[in-house]
């Protein structure tokens, strides 16, 4: 008896800690969208759930029931026979994501795969959705096999981050006299470089500016000048960074392609091609005035995932770079608002040149 009491001790004691271990716990979904598709032409029935997880993953669930919910509001849709789409529903904010593809590239004999791609921003929202599915490879084929939606399913999310970006060192200027390298100049703010200019014009150039945005030009039908007053400035194009999502660089350079105001994420860090784009820019409207075909002062280009706009005031010339997803109206507002500065403080130098001849 006593041997059997201390065999039961014995299994008690060895399974206790086995006991107190805790189950790992599951992840949980911070955002789903349910996903409906047109396995009938013309018809969008809900086929799964793709789900974000909190701890940065993505999880698909299919839905099998007998008769699934059908999406109402297919406009914007792919409508033709002879079109596949899936379109992924937000369940927090409603906002819709279309994938079509061709239907003939889930026609095969073979259980065909597909895979969802979500791509987030640093702060956690969805902005882009990727879909691929089947082989194009069916589509060549003479006899196409019979059309099923894929029976595998690969969910992954991808968070937009800031990766290692080379920094390339500039020559060393050396000053004649001394021999020795020279530190480079302290940056100037855009106000800080033509301080003395506003200050000749106007004995108090922030108030001034104040005031005519208040009460209106004195002088109808003249719109009133922007704020340019210490600051003010600086204080706009901060702004811009912050409500702009994707905005990267802002530059203005004057007749002699020397920077008067540069604002920029620390993430862009691009001399050469900011360089090129500068120079760009000088050719551009160069070319514009060389062949007489038109008196445009704005450009907008693109350059792969990046959106350019370039503009040209009196003698200046401004560049501003931003991604792919940036919203271009917020943008053509900003550079409306940087060319009224500029054309403020051409009309200041213009002020003091006509008073000093």
């Amino acid at each position: 008896m006593r041997a059997l009491r201390a065999l039961a001790a014995l299994v008690l004691l060895v399974a206790a800690p086995v006991l107190a271990v805790d189950e790992p716990r599951a992840a949980a979904a911070r955002e789903s969208f349910e996903v409906f598709h047109n396995a009938n032409p013309g018809e969008f029935t809900l086929r799964g759930e793709l789900q974000l997880l909190d701890d940065d993953t993505a999880r698909y669930q299919p839905v099998s029931v007998h008769d699934p919910p059908r999406l109402a509001d297919t406009r914007g849709v792919p409508q033709s026979p002879a079109g596949y789409a899936v379109v992924l529903r937000s369940l927090k904010s409603g906002a819709q994501f279309v994938q079509p593809i061709s239907r003939c590239r889930l026609h095969s004999d073979a259980t065909a795969e597909e895979t969802f791609v979500v791509h987030e921003t640093e702060a956690g929202d969805v902005f882009r959705i990727d879909y691929d599915a089947g082989s194009h490879a069916n589509c060549l084929k003479q006899n196409q096999g019979p059309f099923a939606p894929a029976a595998h399913t690969t969910a992954l999310l991808r968070r937009r981050a800031a990766g290692p970006v080379p920094r390339l060192a500039g020559a060393a200027r050396i000053d004649a006299a001394t021999g020795k390298e020279q530190q480079p100049d302290a940056p100037k703010s855009f106000i800080a470089k033509y301080w003395y200019y506003l200050h000749t014009t106007h004995a108090s150039p922030a108030r001034h500016m104040d005031e005519e945005v208040e009460h209106g030009a004195a002088e109808a039908p003249s719109p009133p000048r922007p704020e340019i007053g210490e600051g003010k400035f600086d204080k706009m194009l901060n702004e811009a960074f912050r409500t702009i999502d994707g905005l990267m660089l802002v530059v203005i350079t004057d007749a002699e392609r020397t920077v008067v105001f540069r604002e920029a994420l620390t993430l862009f860090h691009q001399p050469r091609f900011e360089e090129t784009l500068i120079d760009k820019c000088y050719d551009a409207f160069e070319d514009t005035k060389r062949l007489q075909i038109g008196v445009g002062n704005v450009l907008t280009l693109f350059y792969g995932a990046m959106s350019v706009v370039q503009f040209r005031v009196g003698s200046y010339y401004g560049t501003i770079v931003c991604d792919d997803f940036a919203n271009m109206g917020m943008v053509h507002i900003l550079v409306k608002r940087v060319r009224e500065c500029l054309t403020v403080l051409v009309e200041i130098s213009e002020e003091v040149i006509g008073r000093n001849n």
